[in-house]
């Protein structure tokens, strides 16, 4: 019913939007949470302004792998008016990077089931941050999963995505 409700919303939204033409881009405060088994800057901080940079290309359609969309798809193409950029101020005001680092000396294998501990101990206001966590590496071969949008799930404290440490950035 939630799942429905939620389509229905974004249904809703659409057919009242249609043919709107001035946008402007919503800009998503996003925070990284780097959760490392030591105090080794890994991934570095540019390959996270590198994922950044990529996300803002997916989304706003100028990935150079658009290129290699069939030519039936190519109409459906469409720039999302959304750019994450690193949170410059903390939940409590304070100046900030958007990146926060943790030690974590259990996490060399993490796993779905130690998601929910992980955010409890880290997670930004989900209404007003993206917040995204990068482990050395998530148990299974999974690249990266999140959750549904807290409107779906009703657990705020579950919002965000986890990736895998080793698949961040551009490479």
């Amino acid at each position: 019913a939630r799942i429905q409700a939620f389509n229905d919303d974004i249904r809703n939204w659409i057919q009242n939007n249609a043919g709107r033409t001035a946008q402007a881009t919503y800009v998503i405060p996003t925070v990284v949470h780097v959760i490392q088994e030591d105090a080794t800057e890994y991934p570095s901080d540019a390959c996270i302004l590198n994922q950044i940079d990529v996300l803002n290309e997916d989304f706003q359609a100028i990935n150079a792998d658009t290129a290699l969309v069939p030519q039936d798809f190519k109409p459906l193409i469409g720039n999302c008016d959304v750019e994450f950029c690193l949170a410059t101020v903390d939940p409590q005001g304070n100046p900030s990077t958007g990146i926060i680092r943790s030690i974590d000396p259990t996490n060399a294998n993490h796993s779905m089931s130690q998601s929910s501990q992980m955010k409890a101990l880290s997670q930004w206001d989900p209404t007003r941050y993206l917040n995204i966590w990068i482990t050395k590496t998530i148990s299974g071969g999974i690249l990266g999963y999140a959750t549904f949008p807290t409107a779906l799930t009703s657990n705020p404290s579950e919002d965000g995505i986890v990736l895998n440490g080793e698949y961040v950035g551009r490479n």
